[in-house]
């Protein structure tokens, strides 16, 4: 299986990030994973670009700012600056439209409820084969 450079986390939970973090430790698939609780924070280290993004896990509810709207902003962000990377809804919300707006969105490439597990990050992993 193939080895990321890097996963950026972008959930509002210290706990959730935490257990992510070891999730994806455990599975070995990435060199280093960086985790925003606030997700202005985390688009302001996209939009700096030093480092390069591979996978990006997005919260759909948190304060400050929701899923959706990092994601328009990041789409604007993909359009001017060449951002490459693949970016999955991690959320709790089992809301219909929340999962119909998600497989519309041309960024996102999957819909998963949390927790992650093995088996999901394997199945999202299988995108970069």
């Amino acid at each position: 299986m193939k080895r990321l450079k890097r996963i950026m986390l972008v959930d509002d939970d210290h706990n959730t990030n935490f257990f992510n973090k070891l999730m994806l430790t455990r599975n070995d698939v990435t060199e280093e994973i960086v985790a925003f609780e606030n997700p202005i924070e985390g688009l302001e280290y996209l939009k700096a670009g030093e480092e390069q993004v591979d996978l990006l896990f997005l919260d759909i509810n948190m304060p400050v700012m929701d899923g959706w709207e990092f994601l328009e902003n990041f789409e604007v962000l993909e359009q001017t600056g060449g951002k490459n990377l693949v970016v999955v809804m991690l959320s709790t919300s089992l809301n219909p439209e929340d999962i119909e707006r998600a497989h519309q969105s041309r960024t996102v490439v999957k819909y998963i409820n949390k927790p992650l597990d093995h088996m999901t990050i394997q199945e999202v992993m299988n995108v970069f084969d």
